[in-house]
């Protein structure tokens, strides 16, 4: 006759119902982290994008800088085209053009070395944020490839628990079929 006081139900039922538990934490950790990662890809993806405007306003500033330069260039020439032809003549009207046009022509050097500043400084502003969103998301990411390495190690660790709660139901069941059926009828099983 097999020795009923060595089944202990409760315990194993309590053991199946831990192992549901943790397997139901296990799903919501699961879930949470999918969460975690689509919210990762939309602030990497975005980061992608200001890079890009980025670099096109760039490459805009260049073009229009490089238009300035000619520009001065021209300006540059004609006022020496102008000295020349004054200092030839004695026009006193053309000397005071020429003079507004140098005058001119000053503001425009100071208008693109204002421009020049301030788009080096932008860009400086610009990368300044653009490295922090970086920095940021790279933390974001090593800690959500953390907390993923956790959870596996504890989805792990819940699977050993349930194969071994399987392993003792099986078990109970064979020790349950084991008993006389007189027996089993008596205490319900």
């Amino acid at each position: 006759m097999t020795n009923i006081d060595n089944i202990n139900i409760r315990e194993i039922i309590a053991r199946f119902q831990n192992s549901a538990e943790v397997i139901d934490e296990l799903r919501a950790r699961l879930e949470s982290l999918t969460a975690t990662d689509d919210l990762h890809s939309a602030s990497l993806q975005s980061t992608q994008s200001a890079a890009q405007a980025i670099q096109e306003l760039s490459t805009m500033m260049r073009q229009a800088t490089d238009t300035l330069k000619v520009t001065l260039t021209t300006a540059d020439s004609a006022l020496r085209t102008a000295t020349e032809f004054l200092q030839a003549t004695d026009l006193s009207e053309v000397g005071k053009e020429l003079k507004s046009v140098s005058s001119e022509q000053a503001a425009l050097r100071k208008d693109q070395n204002e421009f020049k500043n301030e788009i080096t400084s932008s860009l400086a502003r610009v990368n300044e944020l653009i490295s922090q969103q970086a920095d940021a998301l790279r933390r974001d990411l090593d800690a959500a490839k953390s907390e993923t390495l956790d959870e596996r190690n504890r989805a792990n660790n819940a699977t050993t628990e349930a194969a071994r709660a399987e392993a003792d139901l099986n078990a109970l069941k064979t020790k349950i079929g084991s008993i006389p059926d007189r027996v089993r009828s008596k205490y319900g099983l």
